[in-house]
């Protein structure tokens, strides 16, 4: 896959980014997007550490607490592994093999 056709594909991502806003784990917010209204996921800068929030709507939360120097980047793939998941059409049972194996990833 091209390079731009990978960055339009992430770019379907909605930005819900309130400024100044303070995240569930008492940080401040850097990213707060939304995927085809069905998943999130909110970076957020604390005091010693990020930590990465995500849920697919309904099924599954986790958060991922993670070195500010590498954040962005688990942020990033952790937004790739849901759009792909959110993009297939899965059963009950490949559901919840995706949530265990995402929640052991991260």
């Amino acid at each position: 896959m091209k390079f731009l056709e990978y960055r339009s594909k992430i770019d379907m991502w909605d930005d819900i980014y309130k400024p100044n806003s303070i995240g569930s784990e008492g940080g401040t917010i850097i990213a707060d997007e939304e995927y085809k209204e069905s998943c999130r996921i909110t970076l957020e800068r604390c005091e010693r550490y990020d930590a990465i929030t995500c849920g697919v709507y309904g099924c599954m939360m986790h958060t991922s607490f993670c070195n500010k120097s590498h954040s962005q980047e688990v942020f990033d793939n952790m937004k790739k592994d849901l759009q792909e998941f959110i993009d297939k059409d899965t059963t009950a049972d490949e559901e919840s093999i995706f949530y265990e194996e995402f929640t052991s990833k991260y």
